[in-house]
């Protein structure tokens, strides 16, 4: 799970006017439930934009959270991320956890790339603590521990991820690079046939 939203964080939020969020007995600012399929809805008939809303007003974010035994809710990842392979969705926040499992890898950040036959594979942006470690060790780490359609395509070992100046984490910077380097490979591919 990449972060939680705690009580504290609502008492930060600023209300928005003509709308109210109650979420397990604290005021936020907008109304908010949880969907059946783990992503969270705000109310917000003001808003114009019929595709972003559900037929009764609930607006999509993209977010997908679980709430937690305490009430909180965490952070998962975002629905736009996902990495569709050979038809079947990948949640890259999945691929990152069994990545950061592994004794040498400090950070992970996993994006799709553009695949003629797979649709999209899963390309791993990796910081690692000892240099010893190579992306084979780390593909070997994942293919022991999940389903094969995960495993990362390719993995890259950087020196640090992007961030903004908040801290986060960049996915966006990175899917160009991982779209060239399947490219990479995919032409490499074709002259050792």
């Amino acid at each position: 799970m990449v972060g939680s939203i705690r009580q504290t964080y609502a008492e930060q939020a600023v209300p928005l006017s003509h709308r109210d969020l109650i979420a397990n007995g604290f005021h936020i600012g907008e109304r908010m439930g949880l969907g059946g399929d783990d992503r969270v809805w705000f109310g917000s008939p003001l808003c114009s934009n019929t595709d972003a809303f559900t037929v009764d007003g609930w607006f999509r974010t993209g977010d997908r959270l679980v709430q937690n035994s305490d009430g909180t809710f965490s952070f998962i990842d975002r629905m736009s991320d996902m990495i569709k392979t050979s038809g079947i969705n990948v949640s890259p926040a999945e691929i990152e956890n069994f990545l950061v499992a592994h004794p040498e890898v400090s950070e992970a950040l996993v994006v799709g790339a553009p695949h003629p036959s797979l649709d999209e594979v899963a390309v791993a942006f990796v910081v690692v603590r000892s240099s010893s470690v190579t992306p084979e060790d780390l593909i070997r780490h994942c293919k022991a521990r999940i389903a094969g359609y995960k495993v990362p395509h390719i993995v890259s070992i950087v020196a640090g991820l992007p961030r903004t100046v908040t801290g986060k984490l960049v996915r966006r910077g990175l899917r160009d690079q991982a779209a060239a380097l399947v490219d990479i490979q995919l032409t490499q591919d074709r002259n050792c046939a």
